[in-house]
């Protein structure tokens, strides 16, 4: 019978060739200088290096996000810039809504017909709430909506005081009662 041979010790876990900060390293260094065992030791450096990565990859991918709105906003600009001189702030120009140049279609839709009432107001405010927000960078196309949100919030205030009005000037007004010419 052959004799039993001790088994081989297993090399550390290389750490790869990326770049780690230096406290991810003098963690890394502390764990092959721990009384662990060997395989205690590789679980705490995977989890040490898999905690690194997690956090590499959201910081890139935050990046890569801000890069992408940038590049976004630039070519909007480049649409909307030749329309916008001589325009005043905050309107986006006739043309391009006409075109249907714009880029958000759900927004496109709103501003086609921006004077006519919906019959269900609390459901269109909502709908341009929820548009505005999963676009921000159309704060052009925001502040036209929130213009046109104010001119008809003031259409309706005047409404509500005319009738008002007529309504007062009905009331204060006395009616005299028809009387026959004969009676006292």
């Amino acid at each position: 019978m052959p004799a039993r041979t001790a088994p081989a010790r297993v090399p550390t876990l290389a750490v790869p060739a990326i770049s780690l900060p230096d406290d991810v390293r003098r963690r890394l260094k502390d764990l092959e200088r721990d009384s662990l065992t060997e395989k205690e030791c590789v679980k705490e450096k995977l989890n040490l290096l898999h905690e690194f990565l997690q956090t590499e990859i959201k910081n890139q991918l935050c990046d890569l996000e801000t890069k992408l709105r940038k590049e976004e906003l630039s070519e909007l600009n480049l649409h909307l810039a030749p329309g916008l001189q001589g325009k005043a702030p905050g309107k986006p120009p006739s043309h391009l809504i006409l075109q249907r140049a714009l880029p958000n279609g759900n927004l496109r839709k709103s501003l086609k017909e921006p004077n006519r009432m919906s019959p269900s107001r609390k459901k269109t405010k909502t709908r341009m709430r929820r548009d505005v927000e999963l676009h921000p960078e159309n704060e052009l196309l925001d502040r036209f909506l929130q213009k046109n949100l104010k001119e008809q919030n003031q259409e309706r205030a005047l409404k509500r005081k005319k009738k008002e009005m007529k309504k007062k000037k009905r009331d204060s007004e006395v009616k005299p009662k028809n009387q026959h010419p004969n009676r006292n």
